[in-house]
């Protein structure tokens, strides 16, 4: 974190990627300049559990709703306050799933 800090203060572009609680990640990108683009890439590995018809499920949200926190509130999963410009620019957004099954029988 404080590399990233440093590295916006300094006026440098930089990405901070955060686990908030055990399933919840953030992604922090910092002076990117104008018409520039990035590239984020962010992998997880895991187990997923398998549910009663013996099938799994993996959900990824693409839009998150603001989390209301109150004044004060040491909640890690609250807002932070970051400059931002606002713009438009074309988003792109992709995903890729690979799949591996290990030591599961019928």
């Amino acid at each position: 974190r404080q590399m990233y800090d440093d590295a916006i203060a300094s006026g440098h572009s930089a990405a901070l990627a955060e686990e908030k609680t055990g399933d919840i990640f953030s992604i922090s990108l910092g002076n990117l300049p104008p018409l520039k683009d990035a590239e984020l890439h962010l992998k997880l590995a895991g187990v997923l559990p398998l549910d009663a018809e013996g099938g799994v499920r993996f959900s990824l949200p693409a839009v998150l709703k603001p989390r209301y926190t109150p004044v004060g509130s040491t909640d890690p999963l609250a807002k932070s306050e970051a400059a931002v410009h606002q713009g438009t620019a074309p988003a792109v957004f992709s995903f890729h799933l690979e799949v591996a099954s290990r030591g599961v029988s019928d």
